[in-house]
């Protein structure tokens, strides 16, 4: 489903309607009549049980503009629908027989906000007992080479089956093994051909991942008039992505209009996870999980950044969350916020929260959905694992600043204020300039250059404002670079002094030897090793800046931070988070690290007696 009309449906008629209400468990498929590719097209309404078994087609597709419209008939009336719906129904029509199909923009009264909210809590099984999945992404389009696209994923999908070595099964594909050697006649057009396809609108929206992960039956991957099986999609985007092109073909390739994606990937893991019925995987698909990972997709209702994943989230029971277009867009973020935080008795969903850039009014401990977050949490469950064992969590390492203690919340009626117990750890004293930029970015000489700035800033403030020994005995030298990187390498594994901390010393040994005092520079491993170092710190300083507090400890917080800020440990969190005090309440800056008390080491202050639990009242 692309979106929730902010108006109901046109009709050539102003007081017709095709539509009657319909009873529990019914939904309603629409006949597309047959026809030849020019004539009208025709359609007509039935109501179904889903008791009954109905047998249809399920559509997946993008709206388009509400703008651009052209007109079906429906029930033997002229009713309104976008452009690409049309086409649609125009490229799938059949010459001699009907075509029976569920549509959302036909079958739900987008004029009823009441049936709206019932029909998408049931999409979830619509999607899932479709006899055929069909995925619309539009017209074929000659300046993008759409129909040789789709040749080349038929082709790689064909002769790819179950690939374990993609870099040798690839290499066999005969658009790859038959083609002349040699960079100079290397042909990008084939691949950004594909590339292309595989960039359509279709690919960013937020409802892709249910209608995409639920469907039992085949899905069948449409452009224009050509069509290929989904698996042989999923195989193509995989096999490309992986294939190891070299530098020179790279640069080919990018100079021909070729993007970087990454869509199959977390899309067929979501699948996957909803399949398995292994516990260890199945912890994984939960609500908090899904709304982070897919934040950044599209759709017309933000409220739908919720409702299109609720059917996909095994950590959910009918009617926890209430599917409520009529709810303010804030309401319905609030009420989520607080149905997460108080059924885990957890704090890890203000993880999430970032105290810029928000589009909507909601309090500071509630996440804003519709922006796209501008850090990894460092909470890394909610961050994809490219592979079986590293989902199943066997090596990662997770914080635990709170001992695992349970949260102690309370939410107040108008949903604007959150109280919390924990203690304040200490104060921001000093703190380093950030630079923006992406956690997920290859290494450039650029980015390189970015970080060493970070690094040529830091450093001094950490020696000037630092003692030389920390609480727990720790060299400042060896606290300042496991900081930098929140103490894990680029994998999410507890860094070590063999390996990250021999590369942060190379780095620096190439880079300002002037830096350090000489015994910091021991001799380090081979040049090879600096890149591992880089892309932990890129990860770890993603919008964020270095700080330390007055009490000595190092630490990196959100790049909004200010002197004075409180280092607070909160009951039901993994990690610390930075408070501001403002008159009679507290704001939520955002999560941080801080060496020394991640794995839970401020906790035994509390049960030394040397700190006490207060309520922090954040609005």
């Amino acid at each position: 489903m692309e979106q929730i009309q902010t108006k109901p449906y046109k009709t050539s008629h102003p007081d017709w309607s095709p539509y009657r209400p319909l009873n529990c468990g019914e939904i309603r498929v629409v006949t597309l009549a047959p026809g030849k590719f020019d004539d009208r097209i025709k359609c007509h309404l039935k109501t179904v049980s889903l008791d009954d078994k109905p047998i249809y087609e399920a559509l997946s597709y993008v709206w388009g503009s509400s703008d651009i419209t052209r007109f079906i008939y429906l029930q033997g009336q002229e009713f309104q629908v976008t452009e690409n719906l049309e086409d649609s129904l125009r490229h799938l029509r059949c010459e001699s027989s009907e075509r029976v199909l569920w549509i959302d923009a036909l079958c739900i009264n987008q004029g009823d906000a009441a049936e709206k909210a019932v029909q998408v809590s049931e999409m979830h099984v619509i999607y899932e007992r479709t006899s055929h999945l069909v995925v619309w992404v539009g017209e074929a389009r000659v300046e993008e080479c759409s129909e040789l696209g789709m040749e080349v994923i038929r082709q790689i999908g064909s002769q790819l089956k179950d690939c374990s070595d993609w870099e040798a099964d690839l290499g066999k594909v005969s658009l790859i093994k038959d083609a002349p050697v040699g960079i100079a006649a290397f042909d990008a057009k084939p691949w950004v051909a594909v590339n292309r396809l595989l960039r359509r609108q279709w690919f960013g929206r937020a409802w892709v991942v249910q209608e995409i992960c639920m469907p039992d039956a085949d899905i069948s991957f449409v452009c224009g008039k050509l069509s290929a099986p989904w698996k042989y999609v999923s195989r193509a985007s995989n096999a490309i992505q992986r294939y190891p092109w070299g530098g020179e073909r790279m640069v080919k390739l990018f100079e021909a209009g070729y993007t970087y994606i990454n869509f199959d990937a977390p899309v067929n893991l979501v699948r996957e996870i909803w399949k398995s019925e292994a516990i260890t995987v199945q912890r994984h698909s939960t609500l908090m999980m899904h709304l982070w990972n897919f934040r950044s997709r599209e759709c017309g209702d933000p409220r739908d950044k919720i409702y299109a994943i609720l059917g996909i989230c095994k950590d959910l029971s009918k009617g926890d969350i209430k599917v409520d277009y009529l709810a303010p867009v804030e309401r319905v973020y609030s009420e989520v916020a607080k149905f997460i935080i108080e059924r885990d008795r957890s704090l890890t969903l203000l993880s999430a929260c970032q105290s810029y850039g928000s589009k909507i009014k909601v309090p500071s401990w509630v996440p804003d959905w519709t922006i796209e977050a501008q850090f990894r949490p460092m909470r890394q469950i909610m961050n994809w694992q490219s592979d079986r064992a590293r989902l199943e969590g066997s090596n990662r390492h997770m914080f635990n600043a709170s001992r695992d203690r349970s949260a102690e919340t309370q939410v107040s009626n108008d949903l604007q204020q959150l109280r919390v117990r924990g203690f304040i750890n200490g104060r921001v004293s000093a703190l380093g300039t950030h630079i923006e930029n992406d956690a997920d970015t290859t290494e450039t000489t650029e980015s390189q250059g970015r970080m060493f700035s970070l690094f040529h800033e830091w450093w001094p403030l950490a020696k000037t404002q630092t003692p030389e020994i920390s609480v727990g005995g720790e060299r400042r030298f060896d606290t300042f670079w496991r900081t930098i990187i929140t103490d894990l390498d680029s994998f999410n594994q507890k860094a070590t002094q063999d390996r990250e901390g021999a590369e942060f010393r190379l780095w620096m040994l190439s880079s300002s030897p002037s830096a350090f005092e000489p015994d910091d520079l021991s001799v380090p491993p081979n040049m090879q090793q600096i890149v591992h170092f880089l892309a932990s710190f890129q990860q770890a300083t993603a919008n964020r800046r270095f700080f330390v507090t007055g009490e000595g400890h190092m630490g990196l917080g959100p790049r909004l931070t200010e002197p004075g800020d409180l280092v607070c440990v909160l009951l039901g969190s993994q990690v610390p988070f930075i408070l501001r005090k403002v008159e009679n309440h507290c704001m939520l800056i955002g999560e941080c690290y801080c060496h020394g008390i991640m794995e839970g080491e401020a906790v035994q202050g509390l049960e030394d007696g040397e700190v006490a639990l207060q309520d922090f009242h954040i609005r």
